[in-house]
């Protein structure tokens, strides 16, 4: 008995010793001009895709993604708030896409290709080479990128195949 009283003590010292090494963090995001709004074709929403990745300028291509998130916004619901839990010591280094979906891919087939050609789809975006990021992602648009800390708030705007957009991207402990 004393032996199971010493395990159970043992397991709650250390899930309280791993939620004590961890922050939770706010991510927010809001947009006020979606994406698919001027084509008269376009379902008028935007199905979006949030992944964010650790960056390590060492490193040529990206790990797992430490969260991915698929969402819609529409005409009349154009925030989302999302949870996130980070390790404290590990507040820099990330990077995120946010990407519109135009077709049926999930995020576990757009994944692997950002993981891999990272930095060609990125200098594709900076070139503003839309047929280039085509070759890699097909149909989905990639409306921006950013490498980023905790805490920190990005805006994503412009011109996407002819389709204004803004997003404001909050990362907040």
């Amino acid at each position: 008995m004393r032996f199971f009283i010493f395990i159970i003590a043992s397991l709650s010292n250390i899930c309280l010793l791993a939620q004590s090494d961890t922050s939770s963090v706010k991510i927010m995001v809001a947009s006020t001009n979606l994406s698919e709004d001027l084509s008269v074709a376009s379902s008028k929403n935007d199905e979006l895709l949030l992944l964010i990745y650790e960056f390590s300028e060492k490193v040529d291509k990206l790990g797992e993604p430490v969260f991915i998130k698929s969402f819609d916004f529409r005409e009349d619901r154009m925030n989302a708030i999302f949870d996130w839990t980070i390790l404290k010591s590990k507040k820099e280094n990330y990077l995120f896409f946010l990407i519109e979906r135009d077709s049926d891919k999930s995020e576990l087939q757009v994944d692997p290709v950002l993981r891999i050609h990272s930095e060609s789809i990125i200098e594709c975006f900076d070139n503003r080479d839309y047929l280039c990021i085509e070759k890699y992602l097909g149909d989905e648009d990639l409306l921006g990128y950013k490498r980023f800390s905790v805490p920190s708030e990005h805006e994503l705007n412009g011109v996407y195949k002819l389709d204004r957009f803004n997003y404001t991207i909050t990362f907040q402990e």
